[in-house]
């Protein structure tokens, strides 16, 4: 009689561990793995990081500071700036004098929707900044009549200077942003654009060394438009 409760009992363990390993097993077989997709957007945009490209596509290109925010800003196809009020100090070339308001491009807004899940992201934009007050600028320009402002022409258009008027060619390189869904899948947003820092040739030259090319090439741009 004690030998066949064994046997139940032994029975018993046995489909029971029979009975989690397949559980196991079938668990494995059938546990989420998370995925990952990439989302690319391509910018065409004028590519500057020399000042003879930047000063040909330029129409004004002005010297000075920034003094405030002033309102975020659409421009339309996802894409979003900031206005900020310039201080004008020295006008290289163009009409642009006193107290300007220059459009920054921040980032554009992209969507995606994969397997029924909406991905939505801001994207950095490759010539987005967040000025420094106390520095000072000198901005390669374009100007908007219709709206009264100017904005970027050419890719990266900001030369910060420094307390010893050293410059550094302001520019964002990662324009990348990752979103995730509840599972745990992810969509890589980028906004496909060329190494800017393989074409700085700006970031380390003096003031006065800027000030003298960019002059020189504005006599050369206005020669070969007349």
């Amino acid at each position: 009689m004690m030998n066949t409760r064994k046997y139940v009992l032994f029975g018993l363990i046995a489909v029971l561990i029979i009975g989690v390993t397949s559980w196991l097993i079938f668990q494995n077989k059938n546990q989420y793995e998370p995925q990952t997709y990439n989302v690319n957007s391509y910018l065409d945009m004028a590519l500057g990081g020399d000042i003879e490209k930047s000063v040909g596509f330029a129409s004004d290109i002005v010297l000075g500071h920034y003094k405030s925010h002033v309102r975020n800003y659409y421009a339309g196809s996802g894409y979003w700036g900031d206005i900020y009020t310039f201080q004008v100090e020295e006008t290289l070339l163009g009409h642009a004098q006193d107290e300007i308001q220059v459009l920054i491009p921040h980032y554009r807004k992209l969507s995606e929707t994969i397997d029924g899940y909406l991905y939505e992201a801001d994207v950095p934009l490759p010539n987005f900044l967040k000025p420094d007050m106390s520095k000072k600028y000198i901005i390669m320009l374009g100007y908007l009549k219709d709206k009264d402002i100017y904005t970027s022409v050419v890719v990266p258009n900001h030369i910060e200077l420094d307390v010893n008027d050293i410059a550094t060619l302001k520019f964002t390189p990662d324009t990348t942003t990752i979103e995730k869904n509840k599972r745990g899948d992810q969509v890589i947003f980028t906004l496909e654009s060329a190494d800017i820092s393989q074409f700085d040739k700006i970031t380390g030259l003096s003031k006065d060394q800027i000030l003298h090319e960019i002059k020189k090439e504005i006599v050369k741009k206005q020669a070969a438009e007349q």
